[in-house]
């Protein structure tokens, strides 16, 4: 018996411009850095009716403005009682950029481009302790070359009786 844990059962997608730095008329060079993505996922440890949840912001640090083409979420599973457990999304989610509000970003800017919510985790109707790893990656555009920031592996722990009241 495989067991399939699911959260993207419909998602919610919102997204807000945070800040905007720098200046095209800057009289001082601009010196590149890294465009980053920073994930905030809570709870990390999910149990009856927890919805998954994950917020995404992009940081522009390089001197030229990016286009961001889309949100990828990469599930493995960790450990899995009582075994057969199957990645949640059978491993990869795509979010592609019509689904994300914030498409540019200009060079020194940062924004929340995807404020995710899912359905709750589900083990298929038997008692499950689950740990998943999530690795987050943002594809963008810099100039007309394709790119990607990658976050460092996440655990998420689902512990789910067999019924949930």
């Amino acid at each position: 018996m495989s067991t399939r844990l699911v959260f993207a059962s419909g998602c919610m997608l919102a997204a807000a411009s945070l800040s905007c730095g720098g200046s095209s008329k800057s009289s001082t060079p601009c010196e590149p850095g890294p465009v980053t993505l920073s994930v905030v996922t809570n709870p990390t440890t999910y149990g009856c009716g927890d919805d998954f949840h994950a917020k995404f912001t992009v940081h522009n640090g390089s001197c030229s403005a990016i286009g961001i083409t889309d949100i990828a979420i990469a599930a493995a599973i960790e450990t899995c009682d009582p075994g057969g457990c199957l990645p949640s999304c059978g491993g990869t989610c795509t979010y592609p950029a019509p689904e994300l509000q914030v498409r540019t970003l200009l060079a020194g800017q940062s924004a929340v481009v995807l404020d995710l919510t899912g359905g709750a985790f589900t083990c298929g109707g038997v008692a499950c302790s689950v740990t998943e790893q999530y690795t987050y990656t943002v594809g963008y555009t810099l100039g007309s070359t394709p790119e990607t920031a990658t976050t460092t592996p996440v655990d998420l722990t689902i512990d789910l009786p067999a019924s949930c009241p």
